[in-house]
């Protein structure tokens, strides 16, 4: 048994928490933390550059926390502001779990990569699983890589990825939140030897605040005005300040009101989710809604929503439209159904107008079939609105106002019609110099999109890009990072295509869908040259909630041009024959090309060895070329490999001098000596040339002597 080797265990790696995530990068652990507000809590695995992890496809853990003093939600993402087109909701929560960004992992072909750059890209995809409401507190994050051949060495603490946890309320003890069922895979499904560490602690020192509100009727006001009222708000180890309330009004008004008490003006009856958001001096606050403007449902208290109901106080009727938004194309006509319904008893004739804005020239042709409905009492009837584009009107967004009218009561709906655009931008990409980057945007206009492909053409000779390059544009990224949604890129740097897919996903009941807008995906370019290369669209598809096709109206492709006003260069020289002998005469063709904007009076000039062969002016407009012929005679030429130049020159300035000239080699032999006597006769010069004549007379002599010897 002696030489039996001794087994050793494999190297092991702990998941420790860590109490005080504070950003993507934060891969310091934290044992415990003190807490005022909405903190995260970070999943921290702890890996060196001496002993990485290697082969990671995947991984998983679970966080357990007291769910009756904590929520796993994320506060309202700073960057959903009034005004920004980015798709997101005002006011809307940020995302609860985010994946690290830590520069300490590597794939298996040496490129750095980071968590939250792999599932940006579409390279992977998460999985968050709550426990449901009234059940012990766990939530597990899982994370797996797409593709086989992408598996990462973690060579460094590493932050898998962090949770955020708003505050329920102030306990009054410590908390601790422990982490189990980590498990890491590779792309065999093995595990690796990486276990649950060492768990968290918050210390909690603030209570958060209560949002509460009343609603009562304004009569007085409108006949559908609200009087709310916030005051009963509180916080009990603290204050709400100035400016530290939030409402929204059903998403019917995102531009959120700042004090406790307002009035509203719902115009018509319906039932409205009201939703009431308030901070506290020390900042502690919650989500009310999530990205898409959901309400959010839970126990944390600094929000609150509750439902409206408008009921008419006197005969009345409603109205709604059915699409509300429209994707159009030129040429075609488009409706939407407008539906009133009585309320209390109203009975009548409904007149209907509909104004378009913007008003333009040869704008849509708008009308009602019928345009006066007669409304039943407790009934309800209908009109279609068509909108008529002609195949040269003005390719635009318009908003249709329809107003319904009956005696003296009057109600309005907005009908939306939006074509079907898509485009790159910015359409002409100049000055970027080889070795730089420059980012485009595939950009689109729709109506109730629910998914979308688009194949991008390139020059690969003159750009780069990778899978990692391609990114999505805000609306889909929170749909990707909400699990709402299923990426697809493939990029062929050989054939110069990038391909581009993304299908929503239903939740539930709710089928969601983009209608504005916006940026689909951007794509990140590597110059390798000077050049000029077309950026086209082609294989695009929009797809709507019912799989059916919207029309795209207008296609507006990119160009890339980085030539040089005057750039010339030297593409080809060839030389016929390349072997020759010393005083042969070698053909050589030159190939030269106008790479520039501008006409240019161009000399080409050949030289042998250093040595001038000659040289030929020619003049080409931009991107032309031609071929000139050289005539080289060798005599007088040492033997050996020649190299020979080919130089152009323009008095502009060459804006490329690189590409000026370009070489080829001749090899040049000796001239071979050839004579007339059938006896080879060498010749020396000096003393070797008289020891050769006096050789010769000897040999005459000694046949002389032989012959008159012959004789006697």
């Amino acid at each position: 048994m002696s030489n039996v080797r001794p087994v050793h265990a494999a190297a092991g790696y702990v998941v420790n928490l860590d109490a005080s995530s504070t950003s993507l990068t934060d891969f310091l652990v934290a044992p415990s933390a003190t807490d005022v507000k909405t903190f995260r809590v970070g999943a921290v695995v702890n890996t060196t550059s001496a002993n990485p992890l290697l082969n990671v496809q995947g991984w998983q853990f679970e966080i357990d926390y007291n769910a009756t003093a904590f929520v796993p939600q994320a506060d309202p993402d700073p960057s959903a502001t009034p005004g920004n087109p980015s798709g997101l909701y005002v006011d809307g929560a940020a995302n609860t779990v985010l994946f690290g960004a830590n520069p300490n992992i590597v794939n298996n072909q040496g490129v750095i990569e980071n968590w939250n750059a792999l599932l940006s890209f579409g390279g992977a995809f998460q999985v968050t699983t709550l426990s449901p409401p009234g059940s012990p507190g766990t939530i597990t994050v899982a994370y797996s890589i797409l593709g086989s051949g992408t598996q990462v060495k973690i060579n460094g603490p590493n932050l898998l990825a962090n949770v955020a946890f708003e505050m329920i309320n102030k306990p009054s003890t410590i908390q601790s939140f422990k982490i189990t069922s980590v498990l890491f895979v590779d792309n065999t499904a093995s595990t690796l030897p990486v276990s649950a560490g060492a768990g968290a602690d918050e210390t909690v020192t603030n209570d958060p605040p209560r949002a509460l509100f009343t609603a009562s009727p304004a009569p007085t006001l409108g006949p559908y005005d609200y009087s709310f009222n916030a005051t009963t708000s509180s916080d009990s180890d603290g204050t709400i300040p100035t400016g530290g309330y939030s409402w929204d009004f059903a998403g019917l008004n995102q531009t959120l009101s700042s004090v406790p008490v307002l009035n509203y003006n719902f115009t018509g009856p319906g039932v409205y989710n009201v939703t009431l958001r308030v901070v506290d001096n020390l900042g502690a606050t919650g989500s009310a809604r999530d990205f898409q403007g959901g309400v959010i449902v839970n126990a944390q208290p600094s929000h609150t929503y509750r439902p409206i109901t408008i009921v008419a106080l006197y005969p009345d009727f409603t109205i709604t439209a059915n699409p509300k938004a429209l994707g159009y194309t030129l040429g075609s006509t488009f409706t939407s159904t407008i539906t009133f319904s009585s309320v209390n008893g109203l009975s009548g004739n409904i007149t209907l107008t509909a104004v378009p804005t913007p008003s333009v020239a040869n704008g849509p042709q708008l009308s009602f079939n019928p345009s006066s409905v007669k409304l039943p009492s407790d009934g309800s009837n209908s009109s279609i609105l068509s909108a008529a584009f002609a195949s040269d009107s003005p390719l635009s967004s318009y908003n249709v106002t329809v107003t319904a009218t009956t005696g003296s009561i009057s109600h309005k709906v907005t009908v939306s019609l939006i074509p079907g655009t898509i485009r790159v931008q910015p359409a002409l990409v100049t000055g970027v110099n080889k070795g730089a980057s420059f980012t485009i945007s595939i950009a689109a206009s729709a109506a109730g999109l629910f998914g979308w492909q688009f194949t991008l053409h390139y020059d690969p000779t003159i750009l780069a890009t990778t899978f990692r390059g391609v990114s999505f544009g805000s609306f889909w990224q929170a749909a990707l990072n909400s699990q709402q949604g299923v990426p697809i890129i493939h990029v062929n740097q050989a054939a110069g295509t990038v391909i581009v897919a993304f299908s929503l996903e239903a939740q539930g009941n709710v089928i969601p869908s983009f209608t504005g807008n916006g940026t689909l995906a951007s794509i990140l370019f590597t110059v390798n040259s000077n050049g000029l290369s077309s950026l086209p669209l082609s294989d695009v598809i929009f797809v709507d909630t019912h799989g059916g096709s919207i029309s795209v109206s207008q296609q507006k492709d990119g160009t890339f041009d980085n030539r040089i006003v005057h750039d010339v260069a030297i593409t080809s020289v060839v030389a016929t024959p390349t072997t020759v002998n010393a005083g042969d005469s070698v053909t050589i063709t030159v190939r030269v090309k106008d790479k520039g904007l501008d006409p240019e009076s161009i000399t080409v000039s050949l030289s042998a060895g250093g040595a001038s062969i000659g040289q030929q002016p020619v003049s080409l407009n931009a991107g032309d070329n031609t071929t000139l012929t050289f005539h080289w005679n060798t005599a007088g030429t040492t033997p050996g490999t020649v190299t020979i130049t080919a130089e152009a020159t323009i008095s502009t300035g060459d804006g490329n001098p690189s590409d000026n000239s370009l070489s080829t080699t001749v090899t040049v032999n000796p001239q071979p000596v050839t004579g007339t006597s059938s006896l080879p006769i060498v010749l020396y010069g000096g003393a070797g040339a008289a020891v050769a004549i006096l050789a010769v007379v000897a040999l005459l002599v000694l046949r002389r002597r032989r012959a008159t010897a012959s004789t006697l």
